[in-house]
């Protein structure tokens, strides 16, 4: 005999429905269930990795803003010292950090906030200005400089390249006439401060506090790769043919 009852549970309205079939129709529902609960469980505890690695990220920004914004740092800013200096690649691949003995390139390059100085290696003459934008300033086109403090600089060969906490890099070209230079590029990419760079014969690196590696076409400044793995902001960066480190 089979036994009949009224349910709601499988359908939205009371309906008459054999016993066996309602016992069927609740045990695949059940399981529907079960399965959706599993799932919303995978996504809670995915949120909660996500929510707990950005508090992480946060905490270290936290952290950098503190330092930029402290006593000492704001002293250092003050005084506009120099904040990093960079002697040509090119000579001391021969070792002649001077490039007097080899013909090489007699400059070093120092940076203060947003500006770049090319002085004589023998002399200490400057001979050549690169000079930031002012922060906040209004550009019909690009900016000429950095438009806020270069964190690191790279000299090889006739080019500097300077990174900066604008979160670009640009590459400046003293090859030309004696004492002058000019911007070649603009590179875009990171998201936030270029912490630091490397250029050979083929191409330009620069690492960032946004945890990437970009790979640049160091004439043209066109991405050709970004590369991703650290949990936190790139300090430094080395490369040869092959690899990157």
């Amino acid at each position: 005999t089979l036994f009949r009852s009224n349910s709601s549970l499988v359908h939205e309205s009371t309906q008459e429905i054999d016993t066996g079939e309602l016992v069927i129709r609740l045990k695949k529902k059940f399981h529907g269930v079960t399965d959706e609960v599993s799932e919303f469980e995978i996504i809670e505890r995915q949120t909660k990795t996500k929510i707990k690695n950005l508090k992480d990220d946060l905490n270290v920004l936290e952290e950098d803003i503190a330092i930029e914004n402290g006593p000492l740092m704001q002293k250092i800013l003050k005084d506009k010292v120099i904040r990093c200096a960079g002697l040509n690649a090119s000579n001391t691949a021969e070792n002649d950090v001077t490039g007097s003995s080899t013909g090489g390139v007699q400059r070093v390059v120092t940076c203060e906030d947003r500006h770049i100085y090319i002085h004589d290696l023998s002399n200490g003459v400057l001979r050549c200005i690169f000079g930031g934008d002012g922060q906040g300033k209004l550009h019909i086109g690009e900016p000429w400089g950095h438009t806020s403090i270069i964190t690191c600089v790279y000299f090889r060969s006739s080019k500097v390249y300077t990174g900066s906490m604008d979160n670009t890099i640009m590459c400046w070209d003293i090859g030309g006439k004696e004492d002058e230079g000019k911007r070649l590029f603009i590179a875009r990419g990171h998201d936030a401060t270029v912490t630091c760079i490397y250029s050979d014969d083929i191409k330009l690196i620069s690492g960032s506090a946004d945890k990437s590696i970009i790979i640049w076409n160091k004439d043209t400044g066109e991405m050709i790769r970004r590369v991703v793995g650290h949990s936190r902001g790139i300090l430094c960066i080395q490369s040869g043919p092959t690899w990157c480190v």
